[in-house]
């Protein structure tokens, strides 16, 4: 009951029986084995229920509330778990889920909101090279806890990043000189803001759904477009798509990756792994596309093109 009330749990004592507790989670304590979670009935029919990652919350908790025995060096080995293996094989399952414990308790309204903003920022102009919009989005990925959840998720991104884009082509449009030009324009290089230049003369709309998954490129474009003839419509026309694509893999990497630690959290040792491996994975396929997205797209940016960004030139013309 101690534990249940530190960790926000609200306890009601009452008798029940055996058919009461169908289809609800179930947990034995005692002092050889720790606490247990109920997975079966012995003969009975009766169905359980878990809830993903509770375990090794609690078992954290309990391990956070121990105290030695009088006489007992404090430095004792801690008690085993999971059949007598020791808990401390666990201590990257219990660091993890306390991390992602952490983000989903914060308000599942506030997370979604701080994601769009992160993303807005990331892809406005400039910001967007020091904002690390990407990492937000997968960490507030790993929270989500519904398919609704899942939804409103990719929606607010896939709005923050089209707003973000949108500010970087109405500041293109009004101040891209001067912005070309200032003291942060100077820093970027102006071999950045020439190949974004050519990249947008010679490819148009192509270069600005591509230049979403280019890096520096992903934040001059929609400025470099604002400067150019491209009519704001067209422009929203094919960044849309990439904001799409780029938000629902990012949002469904991060809660495949937690969702299946939260799976396998109780039950596998190495669970952590696995959420590691996933984002792994996942960043080096990113890290090679965009290497290889960039060396096919480099001769577009080479050379100038006809100055009319709403035409399309080959790399040979």
């Amino acid at each position: 009951m101690a534990l249940a009330t530190a960790l926000g749990i609200e306890v009601e004592e009452r008798r029940a029986h055996p058919e009461d507790l169908d289809g609800r989670e179930v947990w034995a304590a005692n002092a050889l084995h720790g606490i247990r979670i109920v997975t079966a009935w012995h003969a009975g029919p009766l169905s359980t229920a878990e809830e993903p990652g509770r375990l090794s919350r609690w078992r954290l908790r309990m391990d956070a509330l121990r105290r030695p025995l009088p006489g007992q060096a404090r430095d004792a080995a801690p008690p085993r778990w999971s059949g007598g293996r020791p808990h401390r094989v666990n201590w990257f399952n219990d660091v993890l889920t306390a991390l992602l414990d952490a983000v989903q308790a914060v308000d599942p309204v506030l997370r979604t909101l701080l994601a769009g903003v992160g993303i807005f920022l990331e892809t406005s102009v400039l910001i967007g090279l020091i904002v690390p919009g990407d990492t937000i989005v997968i960490v507030a990925a790993t929270a989500v806890d519904s398919p609704a959840e899942f939804l409103a998720l990719v929606v607010v991104v896939i709005v923050g990043a089209l707003g973000g884009e949108s500010v970087g082509f109405a500041l293109g449009r009004f101040f891209g000189p001067r912005i070309r030009h200032s003291r942060l324009g100077r820093r970027l290089g102006e071999h950045n803001w020439r190949r974004a230049e050519y990249y947008v003369d010679r490819r148009g709309g192509i270069a600005v759904f591509v230049s979403r998954f280019l890096p520096v490129l992903h934040s001059l474009v929609p400025l470099t477009v604002g400067m150019s003839t491209m009519r704001y419509r067209r422009f929203i026309a094919w960044t849309l798509p990439a904001c799409v694509l780029w938000a629902s893999a990012y949002v469904s990497v991060g809660a495949l990756a937690a969702g299946s630690y939260r799976e396998l959290a109780d039950r596998l040792h190495g669970a952590g792994y696995i959420f590691v491996a996933i984002i792994a994975v996942f960043v080096v396929a990113v890290v090679i596309a965009k290497k290889l997205l960039e060396r096919s797209q480099a001769r577009h940016w080479m050379r100038a093109g006809d100055g009319d960004a709403n035409t399309r030139e080959d790399a040979e013309d």
